[in-house]
């Protein structure tokens, strides 16, 4: 059933054009979360879906741009991506060793401080969904590529 929903929302997204609209889908996925967050039940699998959904965003938002780039920009593109995925290599491991030491203190794994961790890894990656839906094509012309 998870697949089933998954596969609808992508194809929600690949459907959606402009940018107004993609910023719409984010408040969605974010309205969704925080009504599931309201529950007070299944929180930590509220924060596991959001933070698939926001990667899956990420991934249909980058494929959509990457598509109306020339070759320049296309490889522009791609070398700000890979310093981006560096970016949030380091954040995901500092918010795990975090969590791992806080785990030490403690003696356990709480849930909640791993649920604390994967939504802020979800707004990492939100971030960067929201910077690529405010991109054009033409910011990574020639040499130039965004800061």
């Amino acid at each position: 059933m998870k697949k089933i929903k998954l596969l609808f929302l992508l194809l929600i997204f690949c459907s959606m054009n402009g940018f107004s609209q993609s910023v719409q889908t984010v408040d969605s996925i974010e309205t969704s979360y925080h009504n599931c967050l309201d529950k007070g039940t299944n929180m930590f699998d509220c924060s596991k879906e959001f933070y698939t959904k926001m990667d899956n965003l990420l991934n249909v938002v980058y494929g959509n741009l990457i598509h109306t780039c020339s070759e320049i920009q296309r490889r522009n593109l791609k070398i700000e991506q890979k310093e981006w995925l560096i970016k949030r290599n380091s954040y995901f491991q500092k918010t795990l060793t975090k969590l791992e030491e806080e785990s030490k203190e403690v003696g356990f794994v709480p849930q909640d401080n791993d649920m604390f961790r994967i939504d802020n890894n979800a707004s990492f990656v939100k971030v960067r969904v929201i910077q690529l839906l405010k991109a054009i094509n033409k910011d990574y012309s020639k040499n130039l590529r965004r800061k």
